[in-house]
């Protein structure tokens, strides 16, 4: 700080003067790493237990809870299993070698999963979609219920609202709003997109929505935006990323550069970028 006095006033002034500081190298941010957080590296019979002692059949979704949890589903084990702590333990699906339930199954390790392809944390439990199944399941606290798919029943119209019980054709992936709306990808002949919500099921898109991807469409993964405003889809049929609006308006390509092979991906990049 310098202290003068200006002589036509003679007025003090005060200027303040910046210090000189000396240049301040800033490090370069960490590289980033992968951790390794459970498998032995094998592929096999499912085992529990010390994460990274732990074993998958095929792991095809997973879903992170509030508490740091980590859901994984596991197709060829049957099983949604927890990683929690170092963990990993069965959370829904009962042991592949118990005899078959009888009665009605409403505890979450009693219910036999055939093929579960999907498990997404929602805001009113943990969804489970069953592709062989064709069922939804929400689990909260150790209960577990079919939402969709509870009854043998012909595949209704599918343009057409009709109770969630009929059922679901081959659902695999499962994208869940803010305010437990739940849309489903069929993977049928055709394909299709579906809604559950308020025990109806109703018609989303199909080959004759505009913008549909083209026929040799294979639908795998489906998550909703941040703001509930689209839902993102995976094609592994052309390795692309989709994008439907849910205000309306045509369906529309978002990238396409994932490599033959890559497919088990997009779960991932889909969900980045919404």
């Amino acid at each position: 700080m310098a202290e003068h006095f200006d002589p036509p006033t003679k007025r003090r002034k005060i200027e303040v003067v910046p210090e000189k500081k000396e240049n301040v190298e800033v490090p370069d941010p960490p590289e980033p790493k992968v951790r390794l957080l459970a498998g032995d590296g094998s592929k096999g019979t499912l085992v529990l237990g010390n994460a990274l002692e732990s074993r998958f059949g095929r792991i095809v979704s997973l879903s992170a809870g509030a508490d740091g949890a980590v859901y994984i589903a596991d197709d060829e084990g049957g099983a949604i299993c927890c990683l929690k702590d170092g963990v990993v333990s069965r959370y829904a699906g009962v042991d592949a070698d118990a005899a078959e339930p009888t009665g009605p199954v409403n505890h979450r390790l009693q219910v036999r999963l055939r093929s579960p392809l999907s498990v997404v944390v929602g805001p009113n439990g943990t969804y489970v979609s069953d592709y062989e199944n064709g069922r939804i399941y929400v689990v909260v606290g150790d209960k577990i219920a079919d939402i969709a798919g509870s009854l043998p029943h012909p595949q209704p119209t599918f343009t057409e609202p009709a109770p969630a019980q009929w059922g679901l054709a081959n659902p695999v992936g499962m994208a869940i709003t803010r305010n437990g709306s739940i849309f489903v990808l069929e993977f049928t002949d055709p394909s299709r997109i579906r809604k559950v919500e308020n025990g109806v099921i109703s018609y989303v898109a199909d080959p004759s929505y505009p913008g549909w991807p083209g026929p040799s469409y294979q639908p795998q993964v489906i998550v909703a935006s941040h703001d509930d405003s689209r839902l993102l889809f995976s094609d592994s049929g052309d390795h692309s990323i989709w994008q439907l609006p849910l205000a309306g308006g045509p369906i529309t390509r978002v990238e396409t550069y994932l490599p033959p092979g890559s497919s088990a991906n997009l779960e991932f990049v889909c969900d980045a970028g919404a």
